[in-house]
């Protein structure tokens, strides 16, 4: 998720629209660059029965964390899917604002350095899910250490079928590809 210089919420991975960053433009111009970019609001509005996992990008400014957070936690209320969704992101900045809004929501912590910062962070948020970079998990070990917290391990980006089935054997809970 991204917020737009209107600050709206929209569904885009990177922060850059042909090479312009997203909080520098409205909805609507972005829609005439990428007519295929969506609102979080559209998405809510179209799909009415799976899960979400709502990943919060980390490089919103500092500032505008609550606003963000705020936006995004308004939508998931108004729209009563929150029993459907999980916030994720590698910035708990953003997690605690959002865990301040609604202190039951299901959160998930992306890491991609360290797995005691995984861990650390993990337990301050009380994370369900925990999402290590694929590269993080060496053995057996590792993934049973994060998952005697009682989180689900679910590491990112999986993309060889080898190393799927590496962390199979691991154990791991699910697979970020």
């Amino acid at each position: 998720l991204r917020m737009t210089k209107e600050k709206e919420v929209i569904i885009h991975h990177d922060p850059h629209i042909k090479n312009i960053p997203i909080d520098s433009l409205t909805v609507a111009e972005i829609k005439k660059i990428d007519r295929d970019v969506i609102t979080l609001q559209e998405l809510f509005d179209f799909v009415k029965k799976i899960e979400f996992n709502l990943e919060m990008k980390w490089n919103v400014p500092a500032t505008d964390r609550s606003v963000f957070a705020q936006k995004v936690v308004d939508l998931v209320q108004k729209n009563g899917v929150k029993k459907r969704v999980a916030y994720s992101s590698f910035d708990e900045e953003i997690l605690l604002e959002v865990q301040k809004l609604d202190p039951s929501a299901k959160i998930g912590f992306l890491e991609d350095k360290s797995l005691e910062r995984l861990l650390e962070v993990g337990n301050v948020l009380k994370a369900r899910v925990l999402s290590p970079h694929h590269t993080m998990l060496t053995n057996k070990e590792s993934v049973k250490r994060l998952q005697s917290r009682g989180s689900h391990v679910i590491p990112w980006t999986v993309n060889e079928l080898t190393r799927l089935k590496e962390l199979v054997d691991m154990g791991v809970d699910g697979v970020i590809t």
